[in-house]
């Protein structure tokens, strides 16, 4: 029972957090008034996907980070960590520009964050030997889903223009 309560506990915080983006998201008016727009459905679910990949990257990458502890071997900012901090921050400037920003470029934006974080961040992993093909594939259909919902949702026109 207490794993149960734990993940209940976790959702509902995530929740929180999401609804905190939406609440700070409505502060800045869409770039058109019709309707859909503003960042609710698909694109508060889209942001809602960034900020647990957020998450999970800095987990991962604090876990690997504390696996060496000080034993660093060589090339390991170059192979592993310049990779790790891309993907972190390519994702938190496509989430924030898209809770933030009302102007055509976000869309633009937000897609190159999703890729240097996702598809660029893996394949520089992939090439020095630390990352993974499956991680990278699935990286890849994410972007694409992403960066296709940004572009051809009526919600996502009528929000960034």
């Amino acid at each position: 029972m207490k794993p149960v309560i734990g993940s209940l506990m976790l959702l509902l915080v995530f929740l929180m957090v999401i609804h905190s983006f939406w609440k700070w998201s409505r502060q800045f008016p869409p770039a058109h008034e019709r309707e859909p727009s503003g960042v609710e459905g698909g694109l508060i679910v889209l942001v809602g996907f960034m900020a647990a990949a957020v998450l999970f990257n800095a987990t991962g990458f604090s876990l690997m980070v504390s696996a060496v502890m000080g034993a660093v071997p060589e090339g390991f900012w170059i192979r592993t960590g310049l990779p790790g901090i891309l993907s972190f921050a390519g994702i938190v400037w496509a989430m924030l520009r898209l809770l933030s920003g009302r102007t055509p470029s976000v869309r633009l934006e937000a897609s190159l964050g999703c890729l240097a974080s996702g598809p660029v961040a893996e394949a520089w992993m992939l090439q020095a030997g630390t990352g993974d093909v499956s991680r990278l594939a699935v990286s890849v259909v994410l972007t694409a889903g992403a960066v296709l919902y940004l572009y051809l949702s009526p919600r996502s026109k009528h929000t960034y223009g």
